[in-house]
């Protein structure tokens, strides 16, 4: 029988326990957050899409089982989350988004308006094309350039040995830089 740590604690989730998902919010939110952030680029909608996450996670705990690691499932559920939250925000009127420039543009003390709307067109043209690489190549860059992690953190996340995190890293920044060479060239 599995007693690992993971294991008591997924089991304590799906019996109901509040202390288990006490330790689940404190122990989690803060790289959840830091995920959604970047994918979203601000704090505000990266705190919306985790909440959007765990309110998933907290109904769907029962169903979780166990074939992939707590982590791993917490993160593909944030992952989606701030991905439905970047597509419902492409859909806002186009006044709703001039105020939102307008606002980071004020947040922002110096930056002219065409630097606030350069900044955020790369951002998502960016994250847009992470979201085309191969899963194995988007899912090492997103642990190591996006959430910061070390190669051997990465490794040991994705049952990888460095080596391979390496060279599946290089690929996708290759890749990246390939794809994106084009969009980001100035004319």
């Amino acid at each position: 029988m599995d007693f690992s740590v993971e294991t008591v604690l997924v089991r304590a989730l799906q019996s109901g326990d509040n202390q288990a998902y006490q330790h689940l919010v404190d122990n989690h939110t803060s790289r959840l957050q830091s995920v959604a952030k970047n994918i979203l680029g601000n704090a505000e909608d990266a705190r919306d899409a985790v909440q959007d996450a765990l309110i998933s996670v907290f109904k769907g705990i029962k169903n979780f089982s166990g074939k992939c690691k707590l982590d791993t499932w917490l993160y593909r559920i944030v992952v989606n989350a701030a991905l439905m939250k970047l597509r419902v925000s492409h859909r806002k009127p186009a006044h709703q988004l001039d105020d939102e420039v307008a606002g980071k543009l004020h947040d922002s003390g110096k930056a002219t308006p065409l630097a606030v709307v350069n900044r955020q067109e790369t951002g998502g043209i960016v994250r847009r094309t992470i979201w085309l690489l191969p899963q194995q190549h988007r899912r090492v860059l997103l642990l190591r350039d996006i959430e910061g992690l070390s190669t051997k953190q990465t490794a040991n996340r994705l049952n990888l040995t460095p080596g391979v995190v390496k060279v599946r890293l290089h690929r996708a920044r290759k890749a990246l830089g390939k794809v994106l060479e084009p969009s980001l060239i100035e004319d």
